[in-house]
């Protein structure tokens, strides 16, 4: 194809239309991809370091301690776990067995 871009080399400045154009659609959408992950990462980071108090946790019989987002992350993998079963198993007593899968053959 004659229209292809030519590789920019090392050390080679990128013609006037710029870095950003000369890219195709693709890797345009990876490097916004890239971008969000970079991002989501460092809030993540963020977030576990502001976070990292200890705390101690008092139920019934028993206590004890631990980091503060593993508390969170205890919690919020109880919450998802449990709010899946609920909806499993009211799924199954009002709908029947089979509904919500599809007939794969």
């Amino acid at each position: 194809m004659a229209d292809e871009l030519e590789p920019v080399s090392a050390g080679q400045e990128p013609d006037e239309d710029g870095f950003w154009q000369n890219l195709e659609a693709r890797q345009q959408r990876q490097l916004k991809i890239l971008a969000y992950l970079v991002g989501i990462s460092i809030l993540v980071l963020l977030f576990i370091i502001q976070n990292n108090d200890r705390v101690e946790l008092s139920f019934i019989v028993f206590s004890f301690q631990t980091s503060l987002i593993w508390l969170i992350v205890m919690t919020y993998t109880a919450g998802a776990l449990s709010g899946h079963l609920v909806t499993r198993l009211l799924r199954r007593r009002f709908f029947g067995s089979n509904a919500g899968r599809s007939d794969r053959r």
